[in-house]
Formats: structure tokens, C-alpha cells, sequence
């Protein structure tokens, strides 16, 4: 069954290219999806994103001094126009459907025509990914917590817990030890990592099933808690996934929880999400 990933603008899932600005406190932060955006007043600058699934749609502002911007879906250009009389927030910026299962790659570029409509702001993007069938989708949790997970070296790793919701749980591991790293196996189609963000972390390296997948850069000028750090799909089965600090990484890393999704029960691996 098809399901939608969401990626908030401050996910470093995320790239971004030239002269942009994040948002902070105050004003109208709170009217986008996690108070939270990015924007650029600056020609060309622009966003990036590569997933793997069907379809994507782009969320933002729109308003009196908000231009035109391209979206480009594998180098397929759409000139598009985010001009409102007034402040529209969380609405629609673009979208395309019908792409055949795969990878494909996603640019979002500021195109300045009048000086006087300069600004493009993203809130969040959504990708549709997953088999066109009728088995419904479950998500399961791994938290920090869980027996599955490994921790290498054990005391490299320091164990927290907030009396807030801010943490999956509650709950969290944190590290800032080069070469620490945690590990776990799952059976499922996709797998999520959530972690933090701010301004003292540092980078990690997520493996899937020994492969190289990504490197992440968790250095962030807001903080936030509960940040998809990662996701990827997978074909059916048994996999294993590993977060590692690498040897030249001078920040922390805070991980939260793997959530993952697949089609069947979970086999005692997690709590699971949407019984």
C-alpha cells in the first residue's frame, strides 16, 4: 500500500544550496507544520532532495512579496509562481504524481523576476512511496531502550530520559565519542532514524545490511528534537542498520528511536505504531 514520508525543512535528509535562512521564535513560525521553515530572498539558491518512491509534494507560504521558483523532478522543470495577496501558510507548493517506483531526484530553485517579490519559503515536503497493493502498512517502533539495540563501547553511550514529550518516549542515548556506535536488526520495507539537531552536533554514518548508505550532518542553528536524521527503503526481509560517529567528528549525537515500516507483525522487535 502506497504511504507518504514526510521531511520537515529542517531534516538533513534535506540539502540546501546557497543563501538561506532558518526560522526562530517569534512572528508567524508557529502557522508552519513543526514551527519551523527555511527561506531564501536569493537568486538561484535552492533545496534538494532524493527519494525513492512515486510521487512528491512540496508545502510552503505564499504571499505579497513571495515570487516564482522551478521545481524540477528528474531535470523535468515546472515554472511555478508563489504569489498571494495574502499570507497563505501550509498550503500546496507543488506536486507530481504517477512516477514509476524508483529514485528520483527533486530541486526546488528560488528564480527572482521582480526585486519586489524576492522570497521563496519551504515548510515541509511529503514523498508517496511503497507497493501499489492492498496490504496495509504498519509502523513499529525500536526506542533507544530497546533490548535489540547494541551499543559499542557500552560506556561511550550515556542513557537519558526527559520528563517532556520532546523525545520519543522520553527517552534517548547521547554520545560524543568518535567511533561509538549503535546497531540493530529488523525485518520490514523501510526504517526511519530519529535523533537531534543543534548547533554542538556533530556528523554519523548510517549503514544498512554493510552497505555505506549515508553520511549525516546532525549541526543545526535551531535545536529540535525528534528530526528524521534518515530514512530508506528496503526489499522484504531481515536487514541490519548501524549509526556510527565517525573518527573525525567533534560533535554529539543524540538518537531517539528506528521506526520502522512493513506489512506484517513485528515479531517482538517493537511497540507497535498504528495497530
Amino acid at each position: 500500500m502506497r504511504y507518504s514520508v514526510q521531511v520537515d525543512d529542517t531534516s538533513p535528509i534535506l540539502s540546501y544550496s546557497g543563501d538561506w535562512s532558518s526560522s526562530a521564535s517569534g512572528g508567524d513560525t508557529a502557522e508552519y507544520w513543526g514551527a519551523s521553515f527555511h527561506a531564501t530572498s536569493s537568486n538561484s539558491s535552492y533545496v534538494t532532495l532524493s527519494f525513492i518512491g512515486t510521487g512528491v509534494t512540496v508545502y510552503g507560504s505564499k504571499g505579497p512579496d513571495h515570487g516564482t521558483f522551478i521545481a524540477t523532478v528528474d531535470q523535468e522543470e515546472h515554472f511555478l509562481d508563489a504569489y498571494e495577496e495574502t499570507n497563505v501558510y501550509r498550503t500546496t507548493m507543488f506536486s507530481q504524481t504517477g512516477l514509476p517506483l524508483g529514485t528520483h531526484y527533486l530541486k526546488i530553485t528560488n528564480l527572482i523576476r521582480d526585486m519586489s517579490q524576492p522570497w521563496l519559503y519551504l515548510d515541509y515536503i511529503d514523498f508517496e512511496t511503497g507497493q501499489d497493493d492492498n496490504i496495509r502498512n504498519v509502523n513499529y517502533t525500536i526506542d533507544d531502550v530497546n533490548s535489540t539495540i547494541s551499543y559499542i563501547p557500552g560506556g561511550a553511550w550515556v542513557a537519558g530520559r526527559e520528563p517532556t514529550a520532546q523525545h520519543i518516549d522520553g527517552t534517548f542515548h547521547t554520545s560524543a565519542v568518535p567511533g561509538a556506535q549503535l546497531s540493530t536488526h529488523f525485518e520490514g520495507n523501510a526504517i526511519y532514524v530519529f535523533g537531534s539537531l543543534g548547533v554542538d552536533y556533530g556528523l554519523l554514518n548510517v549503514t544498512v545490511d554493510g552497505s555505506y548508505g549515508s553520511l549525516i550532518n546532525c549541526s543545526a542553528s535551531n535545536s529540535r528534537t525528534q528530526a528524521l536524521l534518515f530514512y530508506t527503503s528496503v526489499a522484504s526481509g531481515r536487514h541490519s542498520i548501524s549509526v556510527q560517529i565517525p573518527a573525525n567528528s567533534s560533535g554529539t549525537v543524540n538518537f531517539d528511536a528506528f521506526v520502522v515500516s512493513r506489512w506484517s507483525d513485528n515479531n517482538g522487535l517493537g511497540r507497535q505504531d498504528n495497530p
